[in-house]
């Protein structure tokens, strides 16, 4: 989540419908009345069919596309400017009508979207050489099985922070903010307005973490908060040992450690992402940077950059393609992060080797 306004992003939909016309019965006697009732089946065909077709190959377009009412949330959205290669083609997929359900961040809020024109226009102009990070905690973590204080983040967090964006230099932050109790609901604008000075000068990114619950004007709780006005951005570990439901049934189980993990890196990713300029994702199903109302919802994103992002990120950010999916691939086997480790390690062996995001051209 971002609170400076910036640009967001925008999508459309993959899938083609198949209309066909209505068959007339053999031997059917055409009378005025059936002549009138054929016409009528006809202009109902066309009607569809338009509809179907009236956002261009592949995308379903209708007045109202929900049983209750939701109009199509992605219809105001920036133009989707680059063409991805043929590994990213077949990794994802773009948001559609279907993804407009009702109570989803895609559906609550509406954004404006963010091109990849749209990124280089305003994205920061960072110093040559490697991203700088600093990661600073706000007390610490539940206490170990033999009563010993645990760090608030895992030490994992900052390695993979590096990995991700691009061999970063990650350093550890003094925090002047002293802890307040576990319980203790937050203002996240405020919390970050008094670390903004906790962030030194040539740090590009400054990620903090608590264990507060934070809310947001509007929002009773927030898995975290970037402004990158400030350059700073909040991450709240609260809800991040609350269970796992199913996608599938809702049933519920314990979160194991990789699910924690998992949950926490793709927070400080997404928030160190608008760091950078980024937006929400509103172009891809699952990206990092999509929007998430609840814990679920951000449960059903992946860990990844979509295509369009990563394009943007690729203009900004020095890195070596097939070192960091090798690198990201090993470190995700080390911590039990099986469905990442098997994308990156797909990419490390067979994604393009050009310069400019993974062969995402951009578009004319």
């Amino acid at each position: 989540m971002s609170s400076d306004g910036g640009p967001v992003v925008g999508a459309l939909g993959e899938g083609t419908l198949e209309a066909r016309p209505p068959q007339v019965p053999r031997g059917l006697a055409l009378g005025a009345t059936a002549v009138s009732a054929l016409l009528l089946l006809s202009s109902l065909w066309l009607g569809q069919n338009l509809a179907t077709e009236d956002g261009g190959p592949g995308r379903e377009m209708a007045a109202d596309d929900s049983s209750d009412g939701e109009k199509d949330c992605l219809n105001d959205v920036a133009p989707h400017d680059i063409r991805p290669g043929r590994m990213w083609r077949s990794s994802w997929r773009r948001l559609d009508s279907s993804d407009c359900r009702p109570g989803s961040w895609l559906t609550r809020y509406s954004e404006p979207g963010q091109s990849l024109a749209d990124y280089t226009a305003r994205a920061p102009n960072l110093r040559a050489g490697p991203l700088r990070i600093g990661v600073g905690q706000l007390g610490t973590g539940p206490p170990s099985p033999d009563g010993e204080a645990t760090p608030l983040l895992s030490p994992s967090t900052a390695q993979f922070l590096s990995l991700y964006f691009g061999q970063a230099r990650v350093q550890e932050l003094e925090v002047t903010e002293g802890p307040a109790t576990h319980s203790q609901v937050a203002d996240a604008d405020e919390l970050l307005a008094r670390l903004a000075s906790s962030c030194p000068e040539g740090v590009e990114a400054c990620l903090f973490g608590t264990a507060q619950p934070l809310r947001l004007e509007g929002l009773d709780y927030i898995l975290g908060l970037g402004k990158p006005s400030q350059r700073t951005a909040l991450i709240s570990t609260d809800l991040l040992r609350r269970p796992m439901a199913s996608q599938e049934t809702g049933a519920e189980r314990p979160a194991r450690r990789s699910d924690r993990l998992r949950r926490e890196l793709r927070v400080a990713v997404h928030e160190v992402g608008h760091l950078l300029g980024l937006g929400h994702c509103r172009h891809y199903r699952g990206c990092v940077m999509g929007g998430s109302g609840s814990l679920d919802e951000s449960d059903m994103s992946r860990l990844m950059l979509c295509p369009l992002d990563y394009a943007k990120l690729s203009t900004t950010l020095s890195w070596r393609e097939h070192t960091r999916w090798t690198q990201l691939a090993g470190f995700a086997r080390k911590h039990g992060l099986h469905r990442e480790a098997a994308y990156w390690q797909r990419f490390a062996e067979n994604g393009p080797r050009y310069p400019y995001a993974s062969g995402a051209q951009a578009l004319d």
